[in-house]
């Protein structure tokens, strides 16, 4: 993906001090939406360290560089249809998931209510236990600190390519385990709201 201009992404400085929630605004277009999963989750370094587990460098910080959780981008459409992808951190594009709008649409409301009404791009962190607990005998606080992390990098980022951020509170469980039919090996961990901002 062709880095945006300088002119496009603000200095360090103006973006920790300046970033705010900043509620509204429309979906993301494919340009932004690119440009800010770019800056936080696209991979940057994969090494296999056995046939399930890789150990990948990307912007964002990760215990043990096991980055543990997988972003889904969920978009409604014109006719409120859901349609939800998969960001494949590897080759920096979106992979449609055959998932019904219904069985996301009590995750979207949800979030909607969390959001004050905000309906523009909804990315979910959805977290991989085991690509942790294949490091960590402990690995639950060590998932929401990346969770954490993950979600700090959305803000900045977001704020840096002048969009909007929101980041949510609920964690999206236990819709994400019913969605994907896990039996608990998928959890959610929060996520946000992301947005083009009115000029």
């Amino acid at each position: 993906m062709p880095f945006l201009t300088k002119d496009a992404v603000q200095d360090f400085d103006d973006v920790v001090f300046a970033r705010r929630t900043r509620y509204g605004g429309t979906p993301l277009s494919r340009e932004n939406l690119a440009a800010l999963l770019w800056r936080t989750a696209y991979c940057l370094q994969d090494q296999p360290l056995d046939q399930r587990i890789h150990a990948k460098r990307k912007p964002v910080i990760s215990a043990g560089a096991r980055h543990p959780i997988d972003i889904i981008v969920i978009e409604r459409s014109p006719s409120m249809d859901l349609s939800t992808k998969l960001y494949d951190d590897l080759n920096h594009s979106l992979l449609t998931l055959d998932i019904a709008s219904g069985a996301v649409r009590p995750l979207w409301d949800m979030a909607s209510m969390a959001a004050k009404g905000t309906c523009s791009t909804l990315c979910w962190f959805v977290a991989q236990v085991g690509k942790t607990a294949g490091k960590y005998e402990w690995p639950d606080s060590l998932i929401w600190r990346d969770a954490g992390a993950l979600l700090q990098q959305f803000s900045l980022v977001s704020h840096a390519l002048s969009l909007g951020c929101v980041p949510l509170g609920p964690t999206g469980n236990p819709g994400i385990d019913d969605i994907f039919r896990s039996n608990g090996t998928l959890f959610g961990v929060g996520g946000c709201f992301v947005s083009e901002l009115q000029a």
